[in-house]
C-alpha cells in the first residue's frame, strides 16, 4: 500500500511535528510505502509578500499543482493530511479530490473552528466561533497573530465551509479524543458524523517494568506559556511547598527567575533526557487551561510508570482515569491541586497508580496498537486508486 504523508511544519518545531515524523517511520517500519510531501511557513515582514501569503492561505496554486505532480509520479492509495496551514492551504486537498485520491487528515487543533486554534482568549476558554461559518470574533480578538492574519485566516475558514471543501475532499477526520471528536460533530464544519474517527496518540519509548528510582519530587514538562497553566503552577506549589522541578522553555522564561528553593528548572530537556526525569518523577503536572488534544507527555509519563495529575477540562478526563492511573482537578483550583498532591503521600494508593498507568500505556500507545489503528482507519480505502491521467 502506498501512502502520500503530507504536513506543513511551522516556524518552530511543536508536538504535530513530532507526531508526523513518528507515524512515518512507523509506518515504514511495518511495510507500507511511503512518501513524505513537507511545505514550511516563512517569516516575512515585507508587506507585498505578506498580501501574496494572504491569497495562498486562501487556495495555493503552486501547492496545488506540486500535490498534481507527486500524485502522477508517486500513484498513492491513500494521502493523509497532518497539517495545511498556511503554506499548503485547502488547495492540497483538492488536489487530491480532482486525483480521485482519498484523503485522512488529522486533526491536532480546533484550527478548522477557531483561528487561534486552541479555544482559548486571554487565558481563558472562548469557544463563540464554534458554530459561525464565519468566525468574525476570532478577527474582533485579533486571535491568531494580529488583524489581517486573523482576518486573512478567518475568510480562508468560511470560504471552504461555503464551497464544501471540508465534507467534499477528505474521506476520514481523525480526532486524538473523544471530547475532540464530539466538538467538530457539532460544530460549524457540518462533517457528516461517519467521517470522523478517534486515534489517540502512541510512544515507542521503552517502559520501565518496576518503580524503583522515583523520588519525592513532582514535574511540568512543556512550553512555559499561560495556557500550559505555568503561572498557576508556579503559585500553587510555593504555598504548596512541595518539591517540583520545571522542564522546557517558552514565552514565559522570564518567571523561571529568582524561584523559590523547592521548585528547581531544568531549562530546555533533549526527549531521552525527558522520560529519564518522567522516570524518576512522583507524578507528571498537566495544569493545561485549554483543551488539550493528547499531549505526548501523558503517553511517555505513562511508559515509564509514573501517573498524571492534570486538569478536569476537555478531553483529558477521557485518556486520565481518575484514581486509576492518575488524578484530575479543578481548573485553577488551588485547593483541589493540594489535595491531590498530597494524596500521593498514600504508599498503596500510589504503587497502584503507577501500575495502573503502565498497564494503560501497553494495552493503548503501544507501536503495536497505533500501527492497528492505523490500518483499520485505512482499510476501507484499500483499493485501486484511478487517477485520471488528463488532469494529473
Amino acid at each position: 500500500m502506498k501512502i502520500l504523508l503530507l504536513h506543513n511544519r511551522y516556524t518552530q518545531v511543536g508536538g504535530e511535528d513530532t507526531v508526523f515524523d513518528n507515524e512515518c517511520g512507523l509506518l515504514e517500519d511495518n511495510g507500507y510505502t511511503i512518501q513524505k510531501l513537507i511545505f514550511k511557513n516563512k517569516k516575512t515582514k515585507n508587506l507585498l509578500l505578506q498580501v501574496l501569503l494572504f491569497w495562498d492561505t486562501l487556495f495555493s496554486f503552486s501547492s496545488f499543482f506540486k500535490v498534481l505532480r507527486v500524485i502522477r509520479k508517486f500513484r498513492p492509495d491513500i494521502i493523509h493530511v497532518h497539517n495545511i496551514f498556511y503554506t499548503a492551504s485547502p488547495s492540497v486537498l483538492w488536489a487530491a479530490r480532482i486525483c480521485n485520491v482519498p484523503v485522512v487528515m488529522t486533526l491536532h487543533n480546533f484550527r478548522l473552528l477557531c483561528p487561534g486554534a486552541l479555544f482559548l482568549r486571554d487565558g481563558k476558554i472562548c469557544e463563540k466561533c464554534r458554530h459561525k461559518k464565519f468566525p468574525i470574533d476570532g478577527v474582533r480578538h485579533r486571535c491568531f497573530k494580529g488583524f489581517a492574519p486573523s482576518l486573512a485566516l478567518a475568510v480562508t475558514l468560511c470560504l471552504h465551509k461555503l464551497i464544501n471543501t471540508w465534507n467534499t475532499t477528505v474521506e476520514r477526520y481523525i480526532c486524538l479524543n473523544e471530547f475532540a471528536a464530539t466538538t467538530f460533530k457539532n460544530s460549524s464544519l457540518k462533517v457528516t458524523e461517519e467521517k470522523i474517527v478517534v486515534k489517540p496518540n502512541w510512544t515507542h519509548n521503552q517502559y520501565q517494568t518496576n518503580n524503583i528510582g522515583k523520588q519525592e519530587h513532582f514535574l511540568f514538562v512543556g512550553r512555559l506559556s499561560h495556557e500550559k497553566g505555568v503561572p498557576f503552577l508556579l503559585k500553587a506549589f510555593e504555598k504548596i511547598g512541595k518539591k517540583l522541578w520545571i522542564a522546557g522553555s517558552g514565552p514565559l522564561n522570564e518567571k523561571m527567575k529568582n524561584l523559590p528553593s523547592n521548585i528547581v528548572y531544568l531549562g530546555a530537556l533533549e526527549k531521552g533526557e525527558v522520560v529519564q526525569q518522567m522516570a524518576k518523577a512522583k507524578a507528571v503536572l498537566l495544569p493545561s487551561c485549554w483543551y488539550e488534544m493528547f499531549p505526548m507527555i501523558i503517553i511517555e509519563a505513562f511508559s515509564v510508570g509514573t501517573p498524571i495529575i492534570a486538569t478536569r477540562i476537555g478531553g483529558l478526563p477521557g485518556i486520565i482515569n481518575h484514581g486509576t492511573n492518575g488524578l484530575l482537578f479543578e481548573k485553577g483550583n488551588e485547593k483541589d491541586l493540594l489535595e491531590k498532591v498530597l494524596s500521593l503521600d498514600d504508599c498503596a494508593f500510589y504503587n497502584r497508580l503507577c501500575c495502573n498507568a503502565q498497564k494503560t500505556f501497553k494495552a493503548k500507545y503501544t507501536d503495536t496498537v497505533a500501527i492497528d489503528n492505523l490500518f483499520q482507519i485505512y482499510k476501507p480505502f484499500m483499493k485501486e486508486t484511478v487517477i485520471p491521467a488528463k488532469v494529473c
